[in-house]
């Protein structure tokens, strides 16, 4: 006889009920994490490869339906059972609801084949509930930053499985003459829907950093760099995240530690997403602004030094340019799902918004590096916020993060690095027309 893995999952989860009505929610827990080690991902990653199997459409990013669909699409026989009105199995899954959820489990058959993709997001769940109640804040980042990295890893494969399936059977039938023009149709459908992924991705990683705002008091970031914005600026122009200490207690230093790796997850979902918009527009020769910024040579490196006298003539003109490119900014292709939250949707209304939201996450991660005590993990990032603000003619505020930064590779004599950092910051100087902080610049080359 085959094993029946519903009633298994549901005599489990029973027990875990009892433990946890009976104010043992460590217990509780560890039946969940049982569960899991006995049905691992690779499983539920199978049980979906074979949904693929007879039906070609992906699992949608966002509410666990699929893609074209309303969010309240399922696997197997669920999807026929649910009438209008009522709550569909991936938001019962994601609220952790056991009673409606349950109901689902007892009707997918013996291998759970129904609910399969569900189940991760329900344990999920579950076990950040019982987190709370065990007093452990910190361990509810750590499961969370695993559970957004797996989602959005096995999303990613369900994606590229679907798009192979539907690449051979679209080119089998296509006609000779219309397979370039078929080609190019999967390819934007593919790119459509991994930039699906990567919303979902990025904006679940923002919604768990400004949930930890609220219990954790160094969560928030130091406020947007602006000239005319000296709270942000200290002594010798020192920034908020630059002048963060370290957490003075573990739990504090372990939380930030896990929101700092959080958000550079999410800054790489937004670089790809960056990737992805200009691939789906009509620029696809086009560079991304942020890889162009942060590339191993950036564009202004490549252009000889002018004179002292001849920038003094044309600086002023120079702002003005950079001030007008600003306002100006090219808008970029509207390629995101409807249901995508307003912040991420503001991030991609132009390059210049794009480069915001960017400084934005890594200040924010510079910040909780510090707090952590990873000190060399934020003068990288503080190294890439100051590339995009020098390609954004910020001379002045690319100046002032440099030179807060320009000592770390000193102390541990990265020399290499050290006076790459000198020359950064001198050509932002030469640029601002900071005079004696160019010269003294200068000094510390020899």
């Amino acid at each position: 006889d085959q094993f029946d893995l519903s009633h298994f999952f549901l005599v489990k989860e029973s027990l875990a009920f009892t433990y946890e009505q009976m104010q043992l929610p460590d217990e509780a827990k560890l039946q969940y994490e049982e569960l899991e080690a006995f049905l691992p991902e690779d499983t539920w990653r199978w049980k979906r490869s074979q949904h693929l199997s007879t039906n070609d459409r992906p699992f949608d990013g966002w509410s666990g339906g699929e893609a074209g669909g309303n969010g309240n699409s399922n696997e197997g026989d669920t999807s026929s059972s649910i009438k209008k009105g009522e709550v569909s199995p991936a938001d019962l899954a994601m609220a952790g609801d056991s009673e409606g959820f349950r109901q689902y489990i007892q009707s997918s058959g013996r291998d759970l084949q129904g609910v399969s993709r569900l189940i991760p997001q329900y344990m999920y769940a579950r076990e950040v509930r019982l987190l709370f109640q065990m007093g452990a804040p910190v361990e509810v980042l750590l499961r969370s930053k695993d559970f957004l990295v797996k989602v959005h890893r096995n999303r990613l494969v369900e994606v590229a499985a679907s798009f192979r399936k539907r690449w051979e059977k679209e080119l089998w039938k296509c006609k000779s003459g219309k397979v370039l023009e078929t080609q190019a149709q999967l390819k934007r459908e593919l790119n459509n829907r991994e930039a699906e992924v990567e919303a979902w991705a990025l904006a679940s990683c923002w919604d768990v950093k400004c949930a930890a705002e609220n219990y954790f008091l160094f969560g928030a970031a130091a406020p947007p760099l602006k000239k005319s914005n000296t709270a942000t600026l200290g002594k010798k122009g020192k920034v908020n995240s630059l002048a963060a200490a370290m957490a003075p207690t573990m739990e504090d230093r372990e939380a930030a530690r896990c929101l700092a790796e959080l958000l550079e997850f999410a800054i790489l979902r937004l670089i790809r997403l960056g990737d992805l918009a200009l691939s789906l527009g009509e620029r696809e020769d086009e560079v991304n602004p942020i890889r162009r910024a942060t590339s191993e040579r950036p564009v202004d490196t490549l252009e000889p030094w002018e004179s002292w006298k001849t920038l003094q003539q044309r600086r002023e003109s120079m702002k003005r340019k950079d001030i007008s490119n600003k306002a100006s900014s090219e808008p970029l292709p509207s390629f995101l799902p409807s249901r995508v939250s307003t912040w991420v949707r503001n991030s991609f209304a132009n390059t210049s918004t794009y480069e915001e939201t960017y400084l934005e996450l890594a200040d924010a991660a510079v910040l909780l590096n510090r707090r952590a005590g990873r000190f060399r993990f934020a003068s990288r990032l503080e190294d890439h916020r100051a590339e995009v603000l020098i390609s954004r003619g910020e001379h002045d505020l690319a100046a002032s993060i440099l030179s807060n930064n320009v000592g770390a590779c000193a102390r541990d004599q990265w020399n290499r690095a050290h006076y790459w950092r000198i020359f950064r910051l001198a050509c932002c100087q030469r640029m601002s027309g900071d005079v004696l902080a160019y010269l003294e610049t200068l000094t510390q080359s020899f």
